[in-house]
């Protein structure tokens, strides 16, 4: 799926994050006095590597960066090179001094894992991506976001207009921002995307989750920014085009002054396919979109730092149309408009103790209109939030022990306007009004408090934590979720083996969530099923296990199983683009995934990865709206099952990267997955007049199954230009090769309906300085 990512990322740095830590790097030569030295720290297995150089009284602070063995080489002229290793397990500050010698010399740290691409220490399911992978990514547009990279992962897919992970769905997945969880939807049709060119390191979590990370569990996204530690000016300009029409272009730029960071960033762009359309043709799918941040960030002293951040976005877009809506002429539009302050203050009280206190105020609205010559329905919408939210954690390093304790308080003022004009009334049953209209307000409060403890045995490592939630929307709830994970670490086979248990308190999507709890609705239909949507309750189990081969290959292998009470889903309302909360009695997700990875076998790295997945939820219905014969239906049966939204069974991907030589590199991806679902109520002959026979082909009706789908892209890149501290980048990407129709999902545009894009190219230029 081809589409335009360039909405800013977050450039705040709150530092509040689960797993990253702090390195301060002191270089001197024999004698003890400072060198300034090229520094460049690398970590196989997060897939980070960075190039620093340290400031003229030799030190060096690299924030952010996540648990894990580092490397370190440090280099100054008239001395040896060094090369050892620091581990980063604590959110206290490591403290490392390098002392050049005038002979080679490597000194080590003796810590387990130095020399492996297995992290010993890792207890759950997460995905790591580093600032090294991210910019070897094969990208399918200009502007690449983070929901791009999660979709890379072993098991994530890309449903319609979602990245989510088969576990979970679009709205139960949540993305940390340098810290700071946003819990809607950031689907491009409903919120505002990440722009991946400044990110530091990616994680994606679907077991082990910390207990400082609640309420959308389907899966947790934690993102890290970069900041270039160089005292000075300096930023990045990056040009983008291609095909549908697209054109972009991103700006950073930075300036380092002392203990002073000042940085603004300014993004644009435009495309003429902004969504997966519902038929081949691409109908109205124009979209632009722009952004702008400001940040500025102070250390006071060695243990205050203080940061601050300021940040506008907006996106306008063309909803697609279907056949029989294109020929009547119809036009809809959306619009996203976000703007978000944050702030962070971070204080360390001792050497062992560091404490973090955040918050964040945002302003983000949702539109949609519609022309007269709509159909079967003209729908208007204005929906916004306003969102209080603080968070306060305190880490404790003593010992083998890593503790964390906190607490959040999340405070959303949701506002919500609907209305609509039914202009074919034979697609609705009797009874439906010409007219309908509906305007609500109400908080969605919610609070939570966690502590966590990471305890390091020897080979062994475990995770214990226990979280509190409360909610309060529609319903109040509360509820307490222990968490705990184990692993056991073999140094000579090189073998981790992993065991997970995550007790889960998903709160439901607020999407709409007035008007479908509000007792207006009962007017749209004759027969109507009105019940509150509850929270879910789940509990995840995973085990598996990563085995390293001859230092170049790394397996890894995992088995999941998730039983959720009270599963979410989501329906449309009236046949609009207006999605809204459903919950089914409950659902059981299980699978297994496996990759084997090659981060550097000389100028190779890539990967191949499989999962395998079955979902299922039962009926009844106990949470949602529903009207009409969905009414009858939900109110009647009362027992058995059906296959989730997300259920492909099986998903192959292949990803290969060659560096033919120290400029110019070239890489090759491959994308298989045996078919979603076909959740389609209508008749064949509906279904050809409004998709066509191209995208009816693509369909097993008999097996309620869309058919397999296959994507080739292929990337080559190079440098340039590459002196002291500037370098110009150029990438060129080529998109599903064998121009294939691949269908991704099979019912309507924003609860499934989608294509793929056709064969495609992307150019990008990118130089920093």
């Amino acid at each position: 799926m081809k589409k335009l990512f360039l909405i800013l990322l977050l450039g705040l740095p709150l530092l509040a994050q689960s797993n990253t830590g702090e390195l301060r790097l002191k270089v001197t030569d024999p004698s003890g006095l400072a060198a300034k030295s090229a520094v460049e720290i690398v970590s196989e297995a997060n897939h980070f590597r960075q190039s620093l150089t340290t400031d003229d009284a030799g030190n060096l602070e690299v924030k952010r960066l996540p648990f894990g063995v580092y490397r370190l080489h440090a280099r100054h002229a008239g001395f040896a090179a060094y090369s050892g290793s620091v581990e980063i397990r604590s959110a206290a500050p490591t403290t490392q001094l390098v002392k050049l010698s005038l002979t080679p010399l490597e000194t080590t740290i003796e810590v387990k894992g130095s020399d492996t691409l297995i992290d010993p220490q890792r207890v759950g399911s997460v995905s790591q991506i580093g600032q090294q992978s991210i910019d070897d990514r094969i990208t399918s547009l200009p502007g690449r976001s983070v929901q791009d990279l999660v979709n890379s992962q072993p098991g994530w897919l890309y449903e319609g207009n979602a990245v989510l992970h088969p576990r979970g769905s679009e709205y139960q997945t949540q993305y940390v921002l340098d810290g700071i969880p946003l819990t809607d939807n950031r689907s491009p049709g409903y919120g505002p995307e990440i722009e991946a060119d400044s990110l530091q390191s990616l994680s994606a979590y679907t077991a082990g989750i910390p207990a400082e990370y609640g309420r959308k569990m389907g899966g947790v996204v934690e993102v890290n920014t970069a900041r270039n530690a160089r005292q000075g000016f300096h930023g990045e300009v990056v040009l983008s085009g291609g095909s549908f029409d697209t054109a972009g272009g991103y700006t950073m730029l930075q300036y380092l002054e002392g203990k002073s960071t000042f940085g603004i960033t300014a993004a644009g762009a435009m495309t003429g396919r902004y969504l997966s359309p519902p038929v081949p043709d691409n109908y109205t799918n124009n979209g632009t979109t722009g952004d702008f941040s400001g940040f500025f960030e102070r250390d006071f002293t060695p243990n205050d730092r203080l940061s601050l951040m300021f940040r506008h976005e907006l996106a306008h877009f063309d909803i697609p149309n279907e056949y029989v809506q294109q020929a009547a002429g119809q036009s809809q539009e959306g619009g996203i408009s976000e703007n978000l302050g944050m702030f962070s203050y971070q204080h360390f009280f001792s050497a062992n103790t560091v404490g973090n206190f955040g918050g964040m105020i945002r302003d983000n609205s949702n539109s949609l209109s519609s022309n007269l010559l709509s159909t079967p329905v003209i729908a208007f919408q204005r929906n916004n939030f306003t969102e209080a939210y603080f968070k306060g954690t305190v880490s404790i390093h003593r010992g083998r022990q890593e503790w964390k304790v906190g607490a959040e308080s999340d405070n959303l003022f949701l506002h919500e306007r609907f209305a609509d004009v039914i202009t074919d009334q034979s697609q609705f049953d009797p009874g439906t009004p010409n007219r309908f209209s509906f305007v609500g307000n109400r908080p969605d409060l919610e609070q939570s408090a966690f502590v966590q403890d990471l305890i390091r045995l020897g080979p062994w490592t475990v995770s214990v934590g226990l979280r509190w939630d409360h909610y309060q929307l529609i319903v109040n709830q509360n509820a307490v979720s222990p968490r705990l994970g184990v692993s056991r670490y073999f140094a000579k086979g090189d073998l981790l083996i992993h065991a997970a248990y995550d007790r889960v308190f998903q709160t439901p999507s607020f999407e709409n969530i007035l008007l479908s709890s509000s007792p207006d609705v009962v007017v749209l239909n004759p027969e109507v099923l009105h019940l509150p949507v509850e929270p879910s309750h789940g509990n995840y189990y995973e085990v598996g296990l990563t085995k390293g081969f001859f230092k170049q290959l790394r397996l890894d292998t995992n088995y999941y199983r998730r039983n959720v009470n009270n599963f979410a889903d989501d329906n449309l309302l009236l046949n609009t683009p207006v999605a809204f909360p459903i919950a089914f009695r409950k659902a059981n997700i299980y699978g297994a995934e496996g990759r084997i990875g090659i981060p550097n076998w000389g100028r190779l790295s890539g990967f191949v990865s499989y999962s395998y997945m079955v979902g299922s939820a039962y009926f009844p219905v106990t949470g949602g709206l529903f009207l009409g014969q969905d009414a009858t239906n939900a109110l009647t049966q009362l027992g058995g099952r059906f296959w989730v939204s997300q259920d492909q069974r099986n998903t192959v991907r292949v990803r290969f990267r060659y560096q033919f030589q120290s400029r110019i590199w070239g890489a090759v991806g491959a994308d298989y997955g045996s078919g979603l679902p076909v959740d389609f109520s209508g008749t064949y002959e509906q279904a050809l007049a409004e998709y066509g026979q191209q995208v009816i082909d693509r369909v097993n009706f008999e097996r309620d199954r869309v058919k397999p789908n296959f994507s080739l892209s292929a990337s080559v890149g190079a440098d340039l230009w590459k002196r002291d501290n500037v370098v110009m980048r150029m990438q060129f990407d080529a998109t599903n090769l064998t121009d294939r129709l691949n269908l991704i999902n099979f019912a309507g545009l924003f609860s499934g309906n989608s294509v793929a894009p056709p064969r495609g190219y992307a150019v990008r230029l990118q130089t920093s300085f």
